[in-house]
């Protein structure tokens, strides 16, 4: 068929064109590489003539619209030029893309060029791929065989019809061109016309069979990538080279001040080579004051064509690694610890030989510091082809604060040859614990701080890697520590957790809060392997829990609400797989008796009119508390509770449901109120309904880093804000009657920052309904020393209410008032201010006795034009005065938002 096409093809239709087209787009050529050109050669080859094409057509695509396709914030325009044309046996297929000004995520990215050619002789795809924007200079050269150029067969078969309908020794097409130009500005159509098929031509002069890549970098500027790339959090500049072709694959990268993830990886060096026998492997770094080096030699087979590496275990390798003075801070880029952990490690490891004859070291060796006292901390791992030991040791050798000892005499060559089966490999191990709670904090999760005790018990390892078995006891006495998210220090603190075999329990939990305790108890059993399980090693576990927690009187804090007494009982059924989770909550007999206390609100940062806030955006998937992989169904039972005060009744009760799939969330049910009465600003009022619920939807991956990449809008103050999936949501109506005036109250959307919405009947202002509830009076002006405008502005500050906002600012008076003094204090200077509306700021300054060249009497106005442009004018007595243009934007990539924490929850 292919000789057929060569010597007998005709022109084909713009329909076949298309599929060839639709081919090139979803083979793994490189049109859809960020690369940008190389300088063009010194002494260019003399050009191949170009023919004129048999069909040739352009258009200008809007890359938005690709964008929506490949779910990617793209903008700008694209000039896509497709060609067939060439000489037999020379006729192939060339596409030319060229966008002069790319954007992605709002982000300039440069100009990128593809240009790509199919021909259907059999040599495959090639092209050469370039960007060429602020971030640096990019280009690559690719090529790819036939047998991974899925679009040759299709164009074949598209243009098979055509081939077969040509009567035998008929000469090729005639010289015809439907053609629409669009030309670039400044560039003109033949610029690109007749040297794309030439080009390509000169770059595919000896690709080889196997996938040919060159790509060079300069300079690339890595923060400007993590624009683009969120989750990369990179910085400083790199320069390298990569290539890929028949001999193997190549790589060299030098970094000058790199950071990853907010952690310095200084001068960094690095030189990969795969090839047909070896990899070989260079790389030096400085993350934050450390060195690390590495030097490595593994036998590999490597299939350019295939991209597939595989380890010739009968081989000898040789690996050394060597990092000194690493800290918490030099780990930055692949953990976050806590700012309490400080320690400094050396780390020494070595691998020599082939499987059969192994001998890999590894050690760990420095100091662990918990702000009392410095702990020796020593390390050791050593495998071998039937042997396998683990010792590591916290504290001084005659007095360890913690020691492990693990062995596991694992036939390694067996087992890579699939000879033996992992799963009975025999286990066994001890831990013997004295480590005191304050060392152990650092690596606790953030919310657990200032612990005091020790945690002590000895737990032995037992059985196979299969079906391990852990026997022994651990626990805490008289322990204490304080629980940040429940604003609470516990006490007497006890805990016993025993070990048997399958199961652990734990007989003791109790402590105590304030006046009230905790008591709780519980047992978890799992299975690591099932008997008759043939699949991967701990594939197939199941972990299944109880557990119960009894509070009473415990103190329960939030700002914003009164303290109160909780009364509860908890109960947890839970069951774990690799693929399911399945966990029933029920909460019974809840009793929440308020006091009158009232933990004091802390002071709000300034905020400033000028300022539009970011929406938070779509939740990532990691940042997400029920996020994870597989499904979830979560329950929550409330059959019924109360709340009590002084001016306070709540009853409530119900079941939600969350189920996850993958990354969507559906939600049944939802906690209701069943009535109750609490008073505002003195005034009664009576709940007419409420629900609590968690809002559903999709954490989607990619709009979260569209989010985080500038495709978040700037909210105006006017847009309530949107609840995310798994956001926490409210909705509570209440109505009371205040000096002949029914006023309504709901708070509607997420608890983050609900709106507030005021009404009344007649029909008032928000801000006289506010007036009304303060004073008692709607033509009140704020006669209780500034009480309505602190209460408003305390509102808008925990609500969402634009027009209660707007509202302020027309009753405010005088927004600004200061006193300062000039060279001493018989010159002083007083401002006053006023924020007539959202846009306009008025300002006087008098300055006795100022100097002759200054202004006495001088006035300011600032005018927003728009959130980024501000207009600010200085006049005065004196003729000194400035008028400025202000432009403000953001730089650097903020830090990933803290969780709103349960007490920042707005509640009526």
């Amino acid at each position: 068929m292919r000789r057929l096409i060569r010597r007998r093809c005709i022109a084909p239709s713009l329909a076949a064109a298309l599929v060839g087209l639709m081919a090139i787009c979803a083979a793994p050529a490189a049109a859809r590489l960020p690369f940008a050109p190389p300088p063009p050669p010194a002494t260019a080859p003399a050009p191949i003539p170009a023919p004129a094409p048999w069909f040739a057509a352009s258009a200008t695509v809007p890359l938005d619209r690709l964008g929506a396709v490949a779910n990617l914030p793209l903008a700008g325009e694209a000039r896509v030029q497709l060609r067939v044309s060439g000489p037999l046996p020379r006729f192939g297929l060339a596409l030319v893309v060229d966008a002069p000004a790319v954007e992605i995520g709002g982000q300039p990215v440069g100009r990128f060029r593809a240009r790509v050619f199919v021909p259907l002789d059999g040599d495959g795809v090639r092209g050469r791929v370039s960007l060429d924007g602020p971030a640096g200079r990019l280009w690559a050269d690719v090529a790819l065989p036939e047998r991974l150029s899925p679009g040759i067969g299709l164009i074949e078969a598209a243009l098979a019809p055509w081939a077969t309908a040509a009567p035998a020794g008929q000469p090729g097409p005639p010289e015809t061109e439907a053609e629409t130009q669009t030309e670039s500005e400044g560039e003109a159509a033949s610029d690109e016309a007749p040297s794309a098929l030439d080009t390509l031509q000169e770059i595919a002069a000896d690709w080889a069979e196997a996938p040919v890549v060159r790509l060079r970098f300069e300079a690339l500027d890595l923060e400007r990538l993590t624009d683009l790339w969120p989750d990369a959090a990179l910085a400083g500049r790199a320069t390298g080279t990569l290539s890929l072709d028949a001999a193997g694959l190549r790589a060299e990268v030098e970094l000058v001040d790199g950071a990853w993830r907010g952690g310095a990886l200084g001068p960094a060096r690095a030189r990969v080579y795969i090839g047909e026998e070896a990899t070989r492997i260079t790389a030096h770094a400085a993350p934050a004051g450390g060195r690390v080096r590495l030097h490595a030699r593994v036998p590999t087979t490597f299939a350019p064509e295939r991209l597939d590496l595989s380890w010739r275990d009968r081989a000898p390798m040789t690996v050394d690694l060597a990092a000194t003075g690493i800290t918490p801070q030099a780990l930055l880029a692949v953990s976050r610890f806590h700012p309490a952990a400080d320690f400094e490690v050396d780390i020494a490891a070595s691998l020599y030989g082939s499987l059969d004859t192994l001998d890999a070291r590894a050690t760990a060796r420095g100091t662990l510091r918990d702000g009392e006292a410095e702990r020796p901390l020593d390390l050791e791992l050593r495998v071998g082809p039937q042997a396998q030991d683990l010792r590591a040791r916290i504290g001084e050798a005659d007095a360890p604060l913690l020691a492990l000892v693990m062995s596991t005499p694992a036939p390694l060559v067996p087992l890579r040859r699939a000879d033996a089966d992992p799963a009975a490999v025999p286990l066994g191990g001890t831990l013997d614990l004295a480590l005191p709670l304050a060392t152990l904090m650092p690596y606790l999760p953030a919310a657990v701080v200032a612990p005091r005790g020790a945690l002590s018990g000895q737990i032995t390892a037992s059985g196979t890697l299969g079906q391990p078995r852990l026997d022994g006891a651990v626990g805490i006495t008289d322990g204490a520590l304080t629980v940040v998210a429940a604003n609470a220090r516990l006490f007497d603190l006890d805990l016993a957790l025993r070990f048997a075999g399958d199961h652990a329990t734990v007989e003791t939990l109790a402590a105590r809060s304030g006046r009230g305790r905790l008591d709780g108890g519980g047992v978890a059993r799992w299975t690591i392997t099932p008997a008759a399980h043939a699949g991967p090693l701990w594939s197939a576990w199941r972990v299944t829990a109880e557990g119960r927690l009894a509070l009473d009187d415990i103190p329960l804090v939030r700002p914003g609400l009164p303290a109160g007494l909780l009364d509860a009982g908890v109960r947890l059924d839970a069951v774990a797989e690799p693929a399911q989770t399945t966990a029933d909550i029920r909460v019974e007999a809840v009793d929440l008796r308020l006091t009158g206390f009232r933990l004091a609100d802390a002071r709000p940062i300034a905020r400033n009119g000028a300022v539009r806030r970011r929406s938070q955006g779509t939740l990532r998937r990691a940042d997400a508390w029920l996020a994870g992989d597989g499904d979830l169904d979560l329950t929550l039972h409330l059959p019924g509770g109360r709340v009590e005060g002084d001016d306070t009744a709540l009853e409530f009760g119900g079941a939600v449901t969350v189920r996850r799939r993958g990354d969507d969330f559906t939600v049944d049910g939802g906690i209701e109120t069943r009535g109750g009465r609490f008073r505002l600003f003195d005034n009664p009022f009576e709940l007419t309904g409420g629900r609590f619920s968690i809002e559903p939807g999709t954490i989607d991956p990619q709009r979260a880093v569209a989010v985080a990449i500038g495709q978040a809008h700037l909210a105006e103050v006017d847009t309530a804000p949107a609840a995310d999936p798994l956001d926490p949501t409210i909705d509570v109506r209440a109505a009371g009657r205040v000096v002949e005036t029914d006023v309504k109250v709901r708070i509607v959307g997420p608890s983050r920052r609900p709106s507030l919405i005021l009404e009344s009947d007649p029909p008032l202002p928000e801000y006289q309904i506010l007036t009304l509830l303060i004073t008692g009076r709607v033509d009140a002006i704020d006669e209780r020393n500034g009480e309505v405008r602190r209460q408003a502005a305390k509102l808008i500050d925990r609500f969402h209410n634009p027009s209660l906002a707007r509202q302020l600012y027309d009753r405010l008076g005088v927004d600004k008032l200061g006193l300062k003094f000039g060279a001493s204090v018989t010159n002083p200077i007083l401002t006053v201010g006023k924020q007539i509306n959202r846009r306009l700021y008025v300002e006087t300054v008098y300055h006795h006795d100022a100097p002759p060249d200054a202004n006495e009497k001088e006035a300011r106005v600032e005018y927003r034009l728009s959130p980024r442009w501000t207009v600010d004018t200085v006049a005065g007595d004196a003729g000194e005065g400035s008028l400025g243009l202000f432009w403000q934007t953001t730089f650097g990539r903020p830090e990933k938002p803290a969780a709103e924490q349960e007490g920042e929850e707005a509640s009526p």
